[in-house]
């Protein structure tokens, strides 16, 4: 190891680090030194003189003066500290994942508790106190200090409830567990390192607590720091400052104790009938005319959401962000509620019933694995609650693992894991419950491009085995064509189009659609139409010729509307040598992108940049001319106003619009 330059700088840091170390441990190793003295040695010597003879005399008297007043401390701090802990993280954990009207003013109040001193709270207390007859009492302490702490700790747990993500919750809302279990079995096990410093807090602030203990106490029940006073302030006799030292020591001691235990354990980190195993089922899904909207005056989030999948089916819901994808999954798994309409599992509508009643299982985005449990208990969970024979939870775990090829992760826990492993985990823990549906939430956007084909090979050839239901959200087209077996392409709350991945990308009912589809995406080419001889025709202009496009009968009025030609770059091809039936076009080659198996070529027709897919043997070098054919069958026109699909012929028009939905785009 490459030893670090003594620099002026950090010789100036060290030096002021020594500096404070001794300011704080001179004045301790005096009081040390002094309380194993005697008095003779005390006045002959200087402070900082070795005693002597070492004497414990001092300790001995100490403890006679205070040590009742000790233990009165302890039976006053440990309560008070544990009841205002709980008590805090409670309320933290309510005000954090609870959301009541009111619920932003209870929590300012109690924050403007931390703010109070100590002085105002005198009387009111003390009136309190003496009307439960607590005055002067051990538990009257115990109580005041309690209140008084309970605003400091709800504020510690509920800014670090806060932090933990909603995921976490929600599956384990889904797994079935309710408001209390998630609070014991998942966030409690987590909140380790809060709890210590919630104890260490508690501890300081009440042991050392003088103010409290001089209104509230008297004689024989006052705390060790009112002791302490005493003995110090006396004025009879000769000063025995051994005692006083040694007393201060025990006083002190508690509080040390406590930093170097629950410190060093902070650092550590934390260490009725029976179900039977069923298997797979297989549900519809129907979802009849879905809103959701957060609020008068707010644009609703979903609107007029109609679609149905049958048994075993995969819907991929897809679409860019914002657009309402995983507000549509959180209803169906009953995370957030829906403002109007039905949705109907297996016929029976479940729009009512709370996520744990609906017999949904779900892998979220974050893979919200429940961090202090093992890979096991993660899977077992949702088995656990439902309260599975623990013979069956064992025999589903050990299927899950060895489906998903995970039997040596089992002692493992997440922090230990890969992302893909932790995929894999979240979703044997959707596995082992085999609801009637499966819902993902973009599993695979946090994995690497290698791991994410992987994954998503692993997923299809899942649902291939299993059969189950399944809805997965994504933004990533290639996972809509490769895994759905239904597609619904969402934007702005709406279904844009509904059908199998060929017909979303072959026959696109909008712009909007067609643009969002294929990659590299389709071509959009801005033209105005001819129409000759009863026919419509498309120009297209490459700069250095032109070529007509027949696009048959159309509606009329069309040649007066700005239209947009679009042709996926797989239909452009090389002109064959000979005559061709179809148009052909020289046009230039401007870029070319050799990406392996194909090589995209660009072009300029209307003064627009064009791809075409080619062969890699087919590649021009750029600024070769190249001769391009078009069918004109395969290309779609789109009004360029209204995003709005152009189809030849009226019967067509009416068999497109039977198919899809024609939806104007914004």
């Amino acid at each position: 190891m490459t030893k670090r330059a003594l620099t002026p700088g950090r010789v100036a840091i060290y030096a002021t680090l020594l500096v404070a170390c001794a300011v704080y441990l001179i004045p301790l190793l005096i009081m040390l030194l002094t309380s194993f003295k005697t008095p003779d040695d005390i006045r002959t010597g200087n402070l900082l003189s070795w005693p002597e003879l070492f004497t414990a005399i001092g300790w001995l008297k100490a403890w006679d003066s205070v040590g009742g007043f000790f233990w009165n401390s302890v039976k006053i701090t440990v309560p008070a500290v544990l009841i205002s802990t709980l008590l805090g993280a409670l309320n933290g954990y309510v005000l954090a994942m609870w959301r009541f009207r009111g619920s932003q003013l209870f929590f300012g109040l109690l924050l403007f508790g931390c703010f109070l001193p100590f002085q105002v709270v005198l009387l009111p207390a003390s009136f309190t106190l003496g009307q439960l007859g607590l005055a002067n009492t051990t538990g009257g302490l115990v109580l005041i200090h309690v209140v008084y702490g309970l605003a400091f700790t709800t504020l510690f747990f509920r800014n670090y409830y806060v932090s933990i993500p909603d995921a976490l919750v929600r599956a384990a809302r889904l797994d079935g567990a309710g408001f209390f279990t998630i609070f014991g079995k998942i966030l409690l096990p987590m909140s380790v390192p809060i709890i210590m410093v919630c104890l260490i807090w508690q501890f300081t602030q009440i042991w050392n607590d003088f103010l409290f203990g001089v209104v509230f106490a008297s004689g024989d029940t006052q705390p060790i720091t009112v002791a302490l006073n005493n003995l110090v302030n006396t004025s009879t006799g000769v000063k025995e400052y051994n005692v006083d030292m040694a007393a201060a020591m025990i006083a002190g001691l508690p509080t040390l104790v406590v930093y170097v235990l629950a410190g060093k354990y902070f650092l550590r980190g934390s260490p009725p009938a029976r179900l039977k195993v069923r298997r797979n089922e297989m549900a519809t899904l129907e979802l009849r005319n879905v809103n959701k909207s957060y609020g008068s005056g707010l644009a609703d989030t979903l609107k007029n959401i109609e679609l149905s999948i049958d048994s075993g089916e995969f819907l991929i819901l897809v679409g860019p962000s914002g657009c309402g994808k995983s507000t549509l999954m959180n209803c169906i798994a009953g995370l957030e509620d829906v403002s109007g309409g039905a949705i109907l599992v297996d016929g029976d509508d479940i729009s009512g019933k709370s996520p744990k009643d609906r017999d949904i299982a779900m892998v979220f985005q974050s893979y919200a694995l429940y961090p202090t449990m093992t890979v096991r208990d993660n899977i077992a969970f949702g088995l656990k609650i439902r309260k599975m024979d623990p013979a069956a939870i064992e025999q589903e775990v050990e299927r899950v693992a060895k489906l998903l090829q995970i039997e040596h992760l089992l002692g493992r826990k997440p922090g230990q894991l890969s992302g893909g492993q932790q995929q894999r985990v979240a979703m044997g823990r959707a596995l082992a419950r085999r609801p009637k549906i499966y819902l993902f939430d973009e599993p695979l956007s946090n994995l690497d491009a290698k791991l994410r084909v992987e994954m998503r090979t692993e997923i299809k050839l899942m649902h291939q085995r299993l059969k189950t239901t399944t809805v997965y959200v994504t933004h990533d087209q290639i996972e809509a064509m490769t895994l759905g077996d239904k597609v619904a392409v969402m934007k702005d709350g709406i279904i844009q189009q509904f059908g199998t991945p060929q017909q979303i990308y072959s026959d696109p009912a909008n712009l909007f659609v067609a643009s969002f589809i294929g990659s590299p995406p389709m071509n959009f080419i801005p033209l105005r139409l001819q129409r000759r001889d009863g026919q419509v025709w498309a120009l297209l202009d490459s700069g250095q010729a032109r070529c007509e496009l027949p696009l048959g009968a159309m509606e009329e009025g069309l040649e007066q509307r700005e239209v947009i030609l679009g042709i996926r770059p797989e239909l452009i091809q090389l002109a064959q040598a000979g005559d061709s039936p179809q148009p052909t076009l020289r046009a230039e080659v401007e870029v070319t992108e050799p990406t392996g198996p194909d090589t995209l070529v660009f072009v300029s027709l209307n003064q627009t940049k064009v791809c075409c897919r080619l062969a890699p043997d087919q590649a021009p070098p750029v600024g070769a001319t190249l001769e391009l054919q078009f069918d004109p069958d395969r290309v779609l026109l789109f009004d360029a106003a209204s995003g709005e699909r152009l189809l030849p012929g009226k019967a067509r028009a009416a068999e497109q619009a039977a198919k899809v939905a024609r939806l104007k785009v914004h």
